[in-house]
Order: C-alpha cells, then structure tokens, then sequence
C-alpha cells in the first residue's frame, strides 16, 4: 500500500479531531477559525487546524466518508491514467 498525502491527511483529521472530541475539548476550541481572532490576533493557524476538528462525531463520519468517496477515488483514478 502506499502512503498519499490524502491518507496522511485522513488518519490526521480522524486522530485530531477524535483526540479533541473525547481527551482534550480545549484543542478544538484552540482550533475554531474565528475571522476575528485570526486578524486581531494573528492566529493563523486557526487556518490549518480548523480543517481538522470537528463539532461531533456525526460531523467527522460524514466528512470522513465524503473526503474517502470523493478525494481518494479521484487520487486513485488520476494514479491510474499515469502509468
């Protein structure tokens, strides 16, 4: 099996936001993107790491099946048309 970037990216978002869901709730309020904050504050890694959290399991199961059907499949078939 080789390692893509979209399954680094996939195992990442599982393990941060199942981290911020049930062992430290304070990561994903670290990680909201507030517009706010990232100009008065200069938090722009809000940015990044907002893509990785989640608001709730359900949330995380339905991104995680719309990022494998959609990103993983295309990856896979753009793979296929290069060999």
């Amino acid at each position: 099996m080789q390692l893509s970037a979209a399954l680094v990216i996939f195992v990442a978002t599982i393990a941060i936001s199942l981290v911020g869901l049930y062992g430290s709730p304070k990561l994903i309020d670290r990680s909201l993107f507030r517009p706010y904050w990232f100009q008065r504050r200069k938090e722009y890694s809000t940015v990044i790491m907002s893509g990785f959290v989640h608001a709730d399991l359900m949330h995380l199961i339905f991104n995680m099946m719309t990022f494998y059907f959609f990103y993983m499949e295309i990856g896979r078939a753009s793979c296929r048309e290069r060999v």
